[in-house]
């Protein structure tokens, strides 16, 4: 695949020649926190590890309008004709678009609000050089330079970017640019080096793509009691995660006019699976932390193959009872198949 350089001066070029074609998001400062936002111009912050908030509401908003009704008559709001393209994500997060597109785009049912928003769209991750402290990519089957879910990754080796394609629209784009130069072997030499470093920085790996038949074993296990003891079903974990994708759809207005939402739900609140009559069968916070650790861990990669997770660490970053996921993990794995 091309491998470009993008001198850093030039970035804002680039990005300049991008929304020729796509609406750009990229990570901004606002209110001491991170995220990423529409046409960033020189707010783009591309220094930040791993931002507070995912890319995930770019594709798959926290509230959407389904439809509105009035008269009788439904009508779907328009999209963009201009696809999105993703400038400084992590490829952790990168990784999740690929989780979320067997989800949303799989059979037998496609979503047509996340196919609307993905079609086209273009992905430019940054790969991590220097891992936080809470980052465990390296346990979920990713790393620090994983491509996966990415059309272009970016390698920060000082005064420029080393661009790699690893899609062909990836390769369409940096073969068409006239802001980026062909990488030499010293830039390519030093890109490599990091890649290499990288994964030395962070924790002894723990592969928990596999502890999916342990979890199914520790239905009853005392662990459940022990761990959601602390948890205050605040749902933190779940709203920054970047592939939870749990919805609730409403209705809002009168018999003759109003609009059908989708928001963001969680399996965390006590009302998730509350039915009508009043019975809970997640009754308690225990039952609600073993159905999200699960869902990941067990029943999506019952499903999908893989686990549905990416180890970015916001969860453990953001947790006010101090939960640790991989302590979770790694106690699971202790216990082994029996």
């Amino acid at each position: 695949m091309t491998q470009q350089i993008l001198k850093k001066e030039r970035v804002a070029q680039f990005i300049a020649e991008l929304e020729k074609s796509h609406i750009v998001y990229g990570p901004v400062k606002s209110d001491s926190l991170v995220s990423f936002v529409a046409n960033p111009g020189d707010k783009l912050r591309l220094d930040i590890q791993t931002t507070d908030r995912s890319p995930k509401d770019i594709f798959f908003p926290q509230t959407e309008v389904l439809l509105t009704y009035s008269g009788g008559k439904t009508e779907e709001p328009a999209h963009s004709d201009k696809p999105v393209a993703i400038f400084g994500t992590r490829p952790c997060d990168a990784r999740a678009f690929s989780l979320l597109d067997k989800v949303f785009l799989g059979e037998p049912y496609t979503d047509p609000y996340w196919q609307a928003r993905r079609n086209g769209a273009l992905v430019f991750s940054i790969g991590c050089n220097r891992p936080s402290s809470t980052c465990f990519c390296h346990w979920t089957g990713g790393g620090p330079f994983d491509q996966q879910g990415s059309d272009v990754l970016l390698t920060d080796i000082g005064p420029a970017f080393v661009m790699t394609a690893c899609t062909d629209r990836g390769e369409e784009i940096l073969t068409n640019s006239k802001i980026l130069n062909e990488a030499g072997p010293d830039e390519i030499s030093a890109a490599e080096k990091l890649k290499h470093d990288a994964p030395a920085q962070l924790t002894e790996t723990v592969d928990v793509t596999q502890v999916g038949g342990t979890l199914e074993k520790m239905w009853e296990d005392e662990f459940w009691e022990v761990f959601s003891a602390k948890c205050l079903g605040c749902a933190a974990c779940a709203y920054l995660c970047p592939t939870c994708h749990c919805f609730d759809v409403q209705d809002e207005g009168q018999a003759d006019c109003g609009r059908r939402i989708r928001i963001w739900d969680s399996c965390s609140f006590d009302l998730f699976t509350k039915e009508a009559s009043g019975h809970n069968p997640r009754p308690s916070r225990k039952e609600r932390l073993r159905q999200r650790i699960m869902h990941k861990f067990s029943y999506f990669p019952g499903k999908f193959g893989t686990v549905a997770c990416v180890g970015c660490g916001r969860c453990v970053r953001a947790c006010p009872a101090n939960i640790d996921l991989r302590t979770i993990l790694e106690t699971t794995v202790k216990k082994g198949p029996e």
